[in-house]
């Protein structure tokens, strides 16, 4: 592009947008298994035709999204939730289809219950939630290399990308750990380094979720290896509904802190109801990858600007504690359990 070419910021928003569509719909990487270097295929990290069917409604859940540059621009909250095809949701070119097939075939069995207290079991589901961020992270990185390669850029513009990509490379570095680590253990059947919690709520959250999620106290905001340890603190956690039960698990790096995690599964688990909601409410709040029922997204709608408005106060916070005036799940899982109005 020549200096003439500069564009005005509507163009060059419209440009940026190009970009990332045509990034989106081919895949950047071979399949992510070590040493398999087949074309990957569009897969998802919850079976397509299983929970996600489930809460769909005309093939169709409510996933929470980025709005486009334009929107962005004059909207200072830059997420929403958007009716999506269960096609979209989760969805990432991470593994090959004869990997995709078989590797994962134990989490998605046909017509068979899953038993989510298996540690291969639990090593699988996040291993591939893992891939997908990292995919994801990929993804970023490719769309502000190419901006850098075509535009001329303004200096803040330039040093703000700039800093976006290190940002990608950091996270991007911390994700082959936990990737190496998950990898021995479902090859080697060591599930000792990454351990899971287990939560079965009793009552039926039509909410899917899947996150790595870094907290960043826990580490002092680290995000490199020191001799060998991993020193940045990865959470994995998962959230979905199973028959008449919601399921939560939650990966932790066995011997660390994790804070976090504890006060989380001690939160999930506990008799206090105001607590299970403060807790789901804190995992989705630190997840950009979830979705729900059309059917839950109306129960709960006149919750959802309080949130939003909050989370893009909050989006580049990781730290241990977070506090918020939204409850987003209370008044619906309270009324889901029976209680009266006036206890609401």
């Amino acid at each position: 592009m020549n200096e003439d070419d500069i564009l005005n910021e509507n163009e060059y928003l419209y440009e940026v947008g190009k970009i990332r569509d045509r990034i989106l719909k081919e895949p950047i990487c071979n399949c992510m298994c070590p040493q398999c270097a087949n074309r990957p295929i569009f897969s998802h990290v919850f079976q397509k035709e299983g929970v996600l069917r489930e809460i769909s409604i005309n093939g169709k859940v409510m996933a929470f999204s980025y709005k486009n540059l334009f929107e962005t621009k004059n909207n200072r909250t830059p997420v929403f939730y958007k009716e999506v095809g269960i096609h979209e949701t989760f969805g990432f070119y991470g593994f090959c289809k004869k990997h995709d097939n078989s590797l994962f075939a134990p989490i998605e069995p046909v017509n068979k219950q899953v038993d989510w207290y298996n540690e291969n079991n639990q090593y699988l589901l996040a291993y591939r939630t893992l891939c997908r961020e990292y995919y994801i992270q990929m993804v970023v990185k490719s769309v502000f290399k190419k901006c850098l390669d075509r535009f001329i850029l303004p200096e803040n513009i330039l040093m703000h990308f700039t800093q976006e990509i290190s940002n990608c490379d950091l996270t991007i570095k911390v994700f082959d750990q936990y990737k190496l680590l998950l990898e021995k253990g479902i090859n080697d059947k060591n599930f000792s380094q990454y351990k899971f919690k287990v939560i079965e709520l009793p009552f039926r959250l039509e909410l899917c979720l899947a996150s790595p999620i870094n907290i960043t106290e826990e580490c002092k905001g680290l995000c490199w290896r020191l001799e060998d340890k991993i020193v940045d603190t990865i959470n994995i956690v998962n959230i979905f509904p199973y028959k008449n039960r919601t399921i939560v698990i939650i990966g932790f790096l066995q011997g660390e802190k994790n804070r976090w995690a504890s006060d989380i599964f001690q939160k999930l688990r506990g008799d206090n109801l105001e607590d299970v909601c403060i807790a789901l409410q804190d995992i989705i709040f630190r997840s950009e990858f979830h979705c729900m029922s059309k059917t839950l997204y109306d129960e709960i709608k006149s919750e959802i600007p309080l949130f939003l408005d909050e989370w893009t106060y909050l989006m580049r916070n990781h730290n241990f504690t977070l506090c918020y005036n939204s409850n987003i799940f209370r008044k619906y899982i309270f009324k889901l359990l029976g209680y009266t109005d006036e206890i609401v």
